[in-house]
């Protein structure tokens, strides 16, 4: 309906934010060509951010990763830039591309120091230990290292103690008692 009938809705920035919705379905659903076909009728830079988010993350599962790369670049915000960059990371990995995706974090994290704000800083440092985590899924103990590593720029407690967490978590459900220990040991401490 909102395709079919954009102007149902009242105003263009209800017509917008309905179109950001529906673009980034198409991108959750595996079309990204379709979601930035959309781009132009979403309002909003956040509204834009999470679609180009999605749709990064899309292509790179698709192996589009050039594509992938380029959406992601056309991100505004650095913090997001950086997500984008981590779930493409991600994705690379699954498909086992293991040189590229640990590069791209490498570069990701980066770019970080160019986030000004602490907490946004902190939240894109954050996304990528979790992008890393997921990494590990395939790549084990290289990956989590490299997310303990990232932690250690985020100055935000709050989100290092939830970060720390999830690494251990994903440690533990792959058989690496010690280091989940020891990482517990450094979330509670955060």
């Amino acid at each position: 309906q909102i395709i079919r009938n954009p102007k149902s809705f009242a105003t263009a920035g209800e017509r917008g934010v309905a179109m950001r919705h529906v673009a980034q379905a198409y991108a959750e659903m595996g079309e990204p060509d379709r979601a930035l076909a959309l781009i132009g009728q979403v309002s909003g830079a956040d509204d834009r951010t999470a679609v180009r988010l999605s749709s990064a993350k899309a292509l790179a599962s698709d192996g589009r990763t050039d594509e992938a790369l380029a959406t992601a670049g056309q991100i505004e915000a650095e913090r997001y830039r950086v997500v984008a960059l981590g779930r493409v990371a991600a994705e690379m990995a699954r498909r086992g591309e293991e040189e590229k995706a640990f590069a791209l974090v490498g570069y990701a994290l980066r770019l970080t120091r160019n986030i000004e704000l602490p907490y946004a800083r902190s939240y894109a440092a954050g996304q990528i230990a979790l992008s890393l985590v997921e990494i590990g899924q395939r790549y084990g103990e290289k990956a989590f290292a490299r997310a303990l590593e990232a932690t250690g720029t985020m100055e935000s407690d709050q989100l290092r103690a939830y970060v720390l967490w999830t690494v251990a978590n994903a440690q533990a459900r792959m058989a690496m008692t010690a280091d989940s220990d020891a990482t517990m040991v450094l979330a509670n401490r955060a």
